[in-house]
């Protein structure tokens, strides 16, 4: 009886197993026939020459408008800060008003300084007196001392007299010398708590307008300098703007050049020149700052406004330029497909430059000679044969 039943078990196995690997030869088989049918095609793709359109490099021209971003400002702007403490009696002028040099803009009433210098005077008034005190004291002890040599040399008193006498005045003539310090000391101190009164008026450093008010009558004044102060004013009859020129156009940046600014609100652009350049690139970034000034007299522009500054520069070593089309993003890296004297192409690695629409700069890999393939597709690989076609007439 086990006998019999381990046989059925075995038969099973036995039909199990069968019937898992017919089951198996019908899923695999046609795979397998499916991959070997897409490497024949593969290798049919690849044995194909296919007939590319080719493009050789051009050098860049010398002259080339270089166009930058910038923000314009206002040749001279500061911040109006108080320099005594106090609260704000009265303003007179508002944002957008224009001021001229030296003109009031605000009043302040400062209390504890106008008491201080009242206490101050006081002092010095009672230094003044203790000094006079003093002088009178050294004239009595001059005279004693006087006296009393006199009367040594008449042989009428002793030697240790007389040094008495002059011991007393010279410490006198030396209270009246460190009274007349205090007296010096008392007084800067009070010229500096009078100045610091004079500036109860806040004035206008230079022509300009106020660009911003951030107090009003009667505000608490805090003396010192703020990120905000009282006012900003600026002088807006001539802006400026700073510009990062790219190392390749820098060696051709000179003060007195001329420039245009283009604003999107305006359809014509404004003339400029540029004024200076910071004569060192900047190592980071590796360009130079350059500002350009221009006249607004008119007020059609405005700090702050966002502007496109155009300069005629000139390239030393112009780079090599290709169309776009001939690019190929593999691998991570940018590469141009490069067509050699026997058909075969070699694909090879290149540094790109600006990006000029239908053409871009390349910096690196190419030398000028070569010829690319244009409209490069998949089946353009490393040492595939191509057929060069005919150009159009």
């Amino acid at each position: 009886m086990p006998s019999s039943t381990t046989s059925k078990v075995i038969a099973g196995l036995v039909v199990g197993g069968l019937l898992f690997g017919g089951l198996f030869a019908l899923g695999l088989l046609p795979r397998l026939t499916r991959q070997q049918e897409l490497l024949a095609a593969a290798n049919e793709a690849a044995s194909e020459t296919s007939v590319v359109a080719l493009a050789r490099p051009t050098r860049a021209a010398a002259p080339a408008p270089v166009r930058l971003p910038g923000n314009i400002q206002a040749l001279q702007e500061t911040v109006v800060n108080a320099r005594s403490d106090g609260y704000l009696r009265r303003r007179l002028v508002d944002i957008g008003d224009r001021v001229r040099s030296g003109q009031l803009l605000a009043e302040i009433d400062t209390p504890e300084l106008d008491q201080r210098v009242s206490e101050l005077r006081s002092t010095l008034a009672q230094a003044r007196a203790d000094l006079q005190q003093q002088e009178a004291n050294l004239a009595l002890a001059r005279t004693t001392f006087e006296r009393w040599r006199t009367l040594r040399e008449e042989r009428a008193v002793s030697q240790q007299d007389v040094d008495e006498r002059q011991s007393a005045y010279r410490a006198q003539m030396a209270a009246v010398e460190a009274q007349r310090a205090n007296l010096r000391a008392r007084q800067a101190d009070l010229d500096r708590q009078v100045a610091l009164q004079n500036f109860k008026q806040v004035r206008a450093p230079f022509s300009g307008i106020v660009t911003a008010r951030n107090v009003d009558t009667g505000a608490l004044i805090a003396a010192g300098s703020s990120q905000n102060g009282l006012f900003r004013v600026a002088k807006t009859e001539r802006l400026r703007i700073f510009i990062d020129v790219p190392q390749t156009f820098a060696p051709a940046i000179r003060a007195g050049q001329s420039a245009r600014v283009s604003v999107q609100e305006y359809p014509r652009p404004f003339e400029g020149r540029v004024t200076r350049t910071a004569g060192a690139l900047d190592p980071a970034a590796r360009t130079l700052r350059t500002e350009v000034q221009l006249d607004n007299r008119n007020d059609r522009l405005l700090p702050g406004m966002y502007a496109q500054v155009e300069i005629a520069g000139r390239r030393v070593s112009p780079p090599l330029t290709v169309p776009a089309n001939t690019l190929l993003v593999r691998a991570g890296s940018t590469q141009v497909a490069v067509v050699g004297s026997d058909s075969v192409v070699h694909l090879r690695r290149v540094g790109l430059g600006r990006d000029l629409g239908e053409t871009v700069e390349i910096v690196s890999g190419l030398v000028g000679s070569e010829r690319l393939v244009v409209n490069p597709g998949d089946e353009i690989a490393e040492g595939k044969k191509v057929e060069v076609a005919a150009p159009h007439e």
